[in-house]
């Protein structure tokens, strides 16, 4: 019965209520609350520090009326190296101009730091979006982690577009389309 009066004290001092008395009336020490508060905000710390590794990511971009598409893969190659490759077309009846280079090995680092700034991780199945432009090119986003992958598509009602348009961003970085060349692999 004590333990639960002093966790009890501690989560109404974590709460901001500032009252160290437990449900019996009798006064619990600032000791006792202190180290179950520190406990709980270090625990509380770990959790919102404790950054998502991931193994790749992929952003694509396709399915509008100018036949425009946009495909970027960014992942971990066998000798632990991070690789791009892009698959990029300007429109309908155009080449399509592909490009794989090594980019810097913080790459999926800030990768990972969109997706656990999005909360994507807690977002669970999304809803359809209730409006459906046709002839609008649709976005793609997929975090790929050791234990699974999370997705997203601007088809459905997403709480952080950011997920979307900040990979976009990362990856369009490090292979702008305007530093692309054909260079014979092109479809």
């Amino acid at each position: 019965m004590r333990k639960m009066a002093i966790i009890a004290a501690a989560a109404l001092i974590l709460a901001g209520c500032g009252s160290t008395a437990d449900v019996t009336g009798s006064e619990v020490t600032a000791a006792e609350t202190s180290a179950v508060t520190e406990t709980a905000v270090s625990t509380e710390v770990e959790s919102m520090t404790e950054k998502t590794k991931l193994t790749g990511v992929i952003y694509s971009c396709g399915g509008g009326m100018e036949g425009e598409s946009d495909h970027m893969e960014l992942s971990l190659d066998d000798e632990g190296r991070v690789k791009l490759h892009r698959e990029y077309t300007e429109g309908n009846g155009c080449d399509t101009i592909i490009t794989d280079k090594e980019v810097p090995a913080d790459a999926l680092e800030k990768a990972a730091e969109i997706f656990d700034k999005s909360g994507m991780k807690n977002w669970g199945e999304l809803p359809r979006s209730e409006y459906e432009l046709l002839d609008a090119p649709t976005s793609y986003a997929q975090y790929i982690t050791a234990d699974g992958s999370f997705s997203v598509s601007s088809s459905y009602e997403v709480p952080d577009y950011s997920v979307i348009s900040e990979l976009y961003t990362l990856l369009d970085g490090y292979a702008p389309v305007s530093s692309m060349e054909n260079d014979g692999q092109n479809g």
